[in-house]
């Protein structure tokens, strides 16, 4: 299944929680062992995709939902005093949200309209979306702590008896090429 961000116009694949689920990090806990599908390259992905989704949405993107809130205020004529300083207020207390829980959260207030005759504070804007949000850090957390789990790639270990032979044998060849130039200059 994929989704369509109006605002974006991005393609997501999955949810992110089917993302934890796939590797097996819904119900993980830094005391447990992690699971196997939670391998460095998946979780790097992982984390690469969640950070992309915890980008503030582009002044473009705010600027959008926040002229559809004013819209449909006043087709509903809820009367706005100062629109520019209204959509500049928004605009000042939403920049952290991304672009696709600021779009939810302003299609949840069209569609379930709860504040008579005004429109939604930006406190009222953003907390439509705060679980989502907060689910987010959450798993940027597991997944930062899984990462941190993963031991480094092991370096290759050179037995001491395969370091002396291959010692032995630099020299042997630094000798020899000594011993040619030697002889090259005596003729």
């Amino acid at each position: 299944m994929t989704t369509t961000s109006a605002l974006t116009n991005q393609t997501e694949p999955t949810t992110l929680e089917q993302s934890l689920t796939r590797l097996g990090l819904e119900n993980w806990t830094p005391s447990m062992e992690l699971p196997k599908a939670a391998t460095a390259r998946r979780l790097t992905e992982a984390q690469n995709v969640l950070e992309s989704k915890m980008m503030p949405a582009s002044p473009q993107d705010r600027a959008v939902a926040i002229k559809r809130l004013l819209d449909f205020g006043r087709a509903f004529n809820i009367k706005i005093n100062d629109p520019q300083q209204l959509a500049a207020t928004y605009n000042l207390y939403l920049n952290k949200l991304p672009a696709d829980l600021l779009e939810r959260s302003v299609t949840l207030i069209l569609g379930s309209w709860k504040w008579g005759n005004r429109l939604p504070t930006p406190a009222e804007v953003a907390e439509m979306v705060n679980s989502e949000m907060t689910n987010r850090v959450i798993m940027a957390g597991k997944i930062s702590m899984a990462l941190r789990r993963i031991p480094p790639p092991a370096k290759e270990k050179i037995e001491s008896a395969e370091l002396d032979a291959l010692m032995r044998d630099c020299r042997n060849r630094f000798k020899s090429k000594r011993q040619k130039t030697i002889e090259m200059r005596g003729q």
